[in-house]
């Protein structure tokens, strides 16, 4: 009796699905790594954002004679990225005292990227 040198369809099906499921894991982790990494840079830029902004408002609060309560916002573009950028001065009861809150949105104006805030 002789037999047939081969793979029977069992034997293919079951390396089919093997394949198949190694290629829909790798998939998936690509895919968790892009969105990782654009969240990353997201939050660096935002970072840089902030920390610059946060400088501006500071010189912008070591005037001659600063506004009690400043409120600013404009949008930048950094990145090829639109950006939301605000930032507030408010005085607080403690006359010298000024409380700097700087924010940074994404384009959409929804998703805080980041938020400093601190007394000067």
């Amino acid at each position: 009796m002789t037999r047939d040198k081969g793979f029977t369809l069992i034997e293919v099906l079951v390396a089919l699905v093997i394949v198949a499921l190694v290629g829909l894991s790798t998939q998936t982790l690509l895919s968790q790594l892009a969105e990782q990494r654009f969240n990353i840079q997201q939050r660096t830029i935002g970072d840089a954002l902030v920390w610059n902004s946060a400088v501006q408002a500071f010189v912008m609060s070591a005037q001659e004679n600063p506004p009690q309560d400043l409120y600013q916002r404009k949008r930048l573009n950094s990145q090829d990225q639109s950006w939301d950028l605000s930032y507030k001065i408010e005085a607080t009861l403690l006359g010298d005292l000024e409380r700097v809150e700087v924010m940074v949105k994404d384009k959409s104006g929804e998703q805080i990227a980041r938020q400093l805030v601190f007394f000067k």
